[in-house]
């Protein structure tokens, strides 16, 4: 009787490589197109808008980071990343609620900001796939060295 037992240790493997292979199913753009394989809004929202539709920019967005991640330890490791492309200005990421898992890199160049767009989209960064796009405005800092930079008003809160 003890000998037929098999150890559970054995399934394990056949398992984390079977949801390795749906979580990679679920996330592929062909999925989107069978019913159910997507999250439908979220997975709309990024078949309407390709990468190309925003002109290229020195300012990269990027979203779903790994929000658990520390702030400071994020810029540091974003930006060992992305140096590989050219220099880099600044880099901004935030840790409020409505802001933590994107960042925004600002680059020197935009052709450098352009190859780690190509590179990068889809680069595992803290055990999820990065998505990386163009920025849809001048940052500040790119406008303050262009002479273009022009303040915004500031949003007010009202409490009641």
């Amino acid at each position: 009787f003890g000998s037929s037992l098999r150890p559970v240790r054995s399934l394990a493997p056949r398992v984390g490589c079977c949801a390795r292979a749906l979580r990679a199913f679920f996330h592929s753009p062909a999925a989107w197109d069978r019913p159910g394989g997507g999250s439908g809004a979220r997975m709309q929202r990024a078949q309407q808008r390709p990468l190309s539709d925003l002109p290229p920019n020195q300012t990269l967005y990027v979203n779903n980071l790994n929000d658990k991640i520390n702030v400071e330890t994020l810029k540091k490791s974003l930006r060992e990343v992305f140096a590989a492309f050219g220099g880099i200005i600044d880099i901004i990421a935030m840790k409020s609620l409505k802001r933590r898992g994107q960042a925004w890199i600002i680059f020197k160049e935009p052709s450098s900001a352009t190859n780690s767009l190509k590179s990068l989209q889809g680069f595992p960064f803290y055990n999820k796939p990065m998505r990386i796009n163009y920025a849809r405005s001048k940052s500040d800092v790119v406008a303050k060295a262009d002479g273009t930079y022009v303040e915004r008003p500031k949003k007010i809160v009202k409490r009641e």
